[in-house]
């Protein structure tokens, strides 16, 4: 067992990834998503207010977040961990490991700014370019576990609600 990463492991993981049926390669090398910038650049514009601040980010790029988190079900912060958890996540966005993802606060920052009819069409057009493509996007739900703090039982010092000891099978 190697306890030390290699230099090739993630492109190794990726590959398998790959070969396991990774649906969102397949999306990715289907659609160009190049092609919805200029309805992005419609959707999106206003005044630039000056020089300064945070640079964007890429509005294609956000467009993917989008709808990453509409075809899993995701919250602005669960899909803000997704996107760092997640190798195919990141190969979908293009995010090597080591660069940084948008937050929940700029994911909903961007939904906003292009409103619930920008969000529509934009999806629209998504949905038709891969139907064009022979594919389609079934919503699904990405199961994961919230876990949240509970009240210490005073007596017992641990959580009241958590049992101390797993139910065995008969």
């Amino acid at each position: 067992m190697r306890t030390q990463a290699g230099f090739f492991d993630g492109e190794e993981r990726l590959e398998a990834l790959s070969k396991l049926g990774d649906p969102l390669a397949r999306v990715a090398a289907a659609v160009d998503f190049e092609r919805f910038r200029p309805d992005l650049d419609v959707w999106l514009a206003h005044e630039v207010k000056g020089p300064g601040g945070r640079p964007a980010w890429d509005r294609v790029l956000m467009l993917k977040v989008l709808l990453l988190q509409a075809w899993y079900g995701l919250s602005d912060r669960q899909v803000e961990y997704q996107i760092e958890d997640r190798l195919s996540f990141r190969r979908f966005l293009h995010l090597k490991l080591g660069d940084k993802a948008p937050d929940a606060r700029t994911v909903r920052a961007f939904r906003t700014r292009l409103g619930p009819d920008g969000v529509e069409a934009l999806f629209g057009a998504v949905a038709a370019e891969l139907r064009a493509c022979g594919l389609a996007a079934r919503a699904g739900t990405s199961v994961s576990a919230t876990f949240v703090a509970v009240r210490r039982h005073p007596s017992l010092g641990t959580a009241a609600s958590v049992p101390t000891r797993m139910p065995v099978a008969a």
